[in-house]
């Protein structure tokens, strides 16, 4: 690119090249403009580490895909059901998951072996299993819910 021919070119075409790269920037700009205020940090509105915390140690948790790997990241001592490796997992298991959160099919064997279950306060399932006797809500954060086996 940096021969004489090329640059010419290029040096030619900047009636359009210029405006084009300063619009890109300015978009660009606008798309990042919402992550500057947590850069470095999960983003407040989507994790919260409350409910996290609240966890016992060593249990198995149903928990979302979106917030698998934040969980990982904090509790290292607990098994989650997923987390954003779906090449590790697999597209079924990624749907089955998702299928579990939204309370479709069928529920006693999604939850088999769970011990917790870590969900967004307005998923279906966390809705279901507010009114289950073999549950009890553990810890509330304004993002999630934890609910422990009773």
């Amino acid at each position: 690119a940096s021969r004489r021919p090329v640059l010419d070119y290029l040096w030619s075409r900047r009636a359009v090249t210029v405006p084009a790269a300063v619009v890109w920037l300015l978009v660009a700009g606008w798309l990042a403009a919402p992550s500057l205020g947590h850069l470095g940090r999960p983003d407040a509105v989507r994790y919260s580490p409350v409910a996290i915390a609240a966890i016992p140690e060593g249990c198995r948790v149903v928990n979302t895909y979106d917030v698998g790997g934040y969980l990982l990241l904090l509790r290292p001592d607990v098994l989650d059901s997923i987390d954003s490796r779906n090449d590790l997992f697999g597209a079924e298991r990624v749907l089955a998951g998702e299928e579990l959160v939204a309370a479709r099919g069928d529920l006693v064997a999604g939850l088999s072996g769970a011990g917790c279950a870590l969900l967004p306060l307005d998923s279906p399932l966390a809705a279901r299993l507010a009114t289950d006797p073999g549950w009890r809500e553990a810890a509330r954060d304004p993002v999630q819910l934890l609910f422990v086996r009773a």
